[in-house]
């Protein structure tokens, strides 16, 4: 079970509270100060779904380039933030699992991208994303395989930015 934003504020207030209780000051008010409705207020996470216009280049553990692709998939996301796209025609499914509450600067994700093979060699990558929330782009590095049985160890970079919701 994950804490919300809001127990997490209750929860340094009364750590707040209960040290200002244990020290007291003769120059402490004596009357309770309450923080200005501004500072109650939580803050909304960022909302990633949409569609991405996303650039990969593909290499070797070597640093050649074998692939350069581009392409304008959609994302969708769950109530905690987590993104999946799922390209019918190739069966590509990339997932997002966010890392965090997805307040912030930049937003991290770990990355997996599955395409499955009727030679039962299916492409399996995975690594870390990262969404910069002030200018909608993200970029991921994946390493993995991209074709099973041939154990081809590739290193996958990925740019993408947020064209749309």
């Amino acid at each position: 079970m994950r804490a919300s934003p809001t127990a997490a504020v209750v929860f340094v207030a009364m750590f707040i509270v209960a040290g200002c209780a244990q020290t007291p000051s003769p120059t402490a008010p004596s009357a309770s100060v309450t923080a200005p409705a501004s500072a109650q207020v939580t803050p909304v996470p960022y909302d990633a779904s949409g569609t991405w216009h996303v650039s990969v280049v593909i290499s070797s553990i070597s640093g050649e380039v074998l692939l350069t692709a581009e392409g304008d998939p959609t994302f969708t996301a769950d109530s905690d933030g987590n993104l999946r796209s799922v390209n019918e025609e190739e069966g590509t499914q990339t997932t997002l699992i966010r890392r965090g509450p997805g307040f912030g600067p930049k937003i991290t994700y770990a990355a997996s991208s599955f395409e499955p093979s009727s030679s039962g060699c299916p492409e399996d990558l995975s690594g870390i994303a990262q969404i910069d929330v002030a200018t909608n782009t993200l970029t991921a590095r994946l390493t993995g395989v991209l074709e099973g049985c041939q154990n081809n160890t590739v290193v996958m970079s990925i740019t993408a930015t947020k064209t749309g919701v």
